[in-house]
């Protein structure tokens, strides 16, 4: 099992539940045998060893066989994609930067990560440098960096550097951020508690936030309808 951890890429829950498949243990074997969540820890432990220790500072080189496929072949931005999705997260980032950030394409009916960027902050000049960058490996590649969607988002620095580098693009929230948006705001009218416990302004609450799914000429008509049939205590929350 450790040897597979180490050569394969597969997850590891992945690799565990084939191989007891594969083992062909008895019903009552099978029942003793533990689950992935107890001894995840430790096949992790086990992979680590394969991989180099994390940089200690923003100046590092990515090794060789982590800028190529498992055939030997160098990796490629993907410039073909219509969609691409962008999204940042903080809490796993490494400490010499602010934020990991992805770029997914859709291809084959499935969504790719192709770039994953490490970023110092999250300003509208970070995300220019991020745009220049990009169209430097496309121009580098002989394609073009003209995504016809971009879904991401509501980050406004990053609204803004969209509609600065791709002019022509649509641009598509995401409708988990909006949701997350939402509720957010609920909390900021400190409204958290009157969400869980009344089911009228609850009910109000996720009304509006399915409010996205509606074609887009019947938002603003059933948006007035929920603002005016809400309870008092979402005044501010239609603001």
């Amino acid at each position: 099992m450790q040897l597979l951890i180490q050569s394969k890429t597969n997850s590891i829950p992945k690799i565990y539940e084939e191989e007891l498949a594969r083992s062909n243990l008895s019903s009552t074997a099978l029942t003793l045998a533990p689950v992935v969540v107890e001894i995840k820890s430790v096949l992790n432990r086990v992979r680590r060893k394969t991989t180099p220790p994390l940089p200690t500072s923003a100046d590092f080189d990515i090794p060789d066989f982590y800028q190529q496929t498992l055939n030997g072949a160098q990796f490629i931005l993907l410039f073909s994609s219509e969609w691409i999705f962008l999204d940042g997260t903080f809490d796993k980032c490494p400490k010499q930067f602010q934020q990991i950030y992805t770029i997914h394409g859709l291809k084959f009916q499935q969504n790719f990560p192709c770039v994953i960027c490490l970023l110092s902050g999250k300003t509208a000049d970070i995300y220019r440098q991020l745009f220049l960058e990009l169209n430097g490996h496309a121009t580098r590649l002989k394609m073009k960096f003209e995504p016809k969607h971009v879904m991401s988002d509501f980050e406004t620095s990053l609204i803004k550097v969209i509609k600065e580098k791709l002019p022509n693009v649509i641009h598509h929230g995401c409708f988990f951020h909006f949701t997350q948006s939402l509720y957010k705001h609920i909390n900021s009218l400190g409204l958290s508690t009157a969400y869980l416990e009344d089911e009228d302004l609850r009910l109000a609450c996720r009304s509006t936030m399915a409010l996205a799914l509606l074609p887009q000429d019947h938002i603003e008509e059933a948006f007035e309808l929920l603002k005016n049939d809400s309870p008092e205590e979402l005044i501010d929350f239609f603001k």
